[in-house]
């Protein structure tokens, strides 16, 4: 389960982003630090990039729920997206994922 603040503060972005959130376009510049051995990031540059990892880590989890909406929510250095009832962007529901712009890491939350 999500903290109540954490998931205020993806709501309240969800709100102020959600034209954005559903463009498909990339965030801000992020400068992404140059690892020795692999290719310069960002590796999850868009919206729909994240959009994408999330469904289909929720469908190999078999927690994608085609009655939900899917939003993706610009954290800055990380894309935040989850599920929420379509129509709305206060009420997230089970599974959620963050994941990094640069590397692509990824922080699960919600029914696993």
């Amino acid at each position: 389960m999500m903290r109540p603040l954490l998931a205020a503060t993806i709501v309240i972005a969800a709100i102020l982003n959600a034209q954005n959130a559903d463009s498909g376009e990339s965030s801000g510049a992020i400068l992404c630090p140059k690892e020795e051995g692999k290719l310069p990031g960002p590796y999850v540059p868009t919206t729909q990039a994240a959009r994408e990892i999330y469904q289909a880590v929720a469908r190999a989890r078999q927690v994608l729920r085609s009655d939900l909406q899917t939003i993706v929510v610009d954290e800055s250095d990380a894309w935040g997206v989850l599920q929420v009832i379509r129509g709305t962007t206060s009420d997230p529901v089970g599974f959620s994922l963050e994941i990094n712009k640069c590397s692509g890491q990824m922080f699960a939350r919600g029914a696993l």
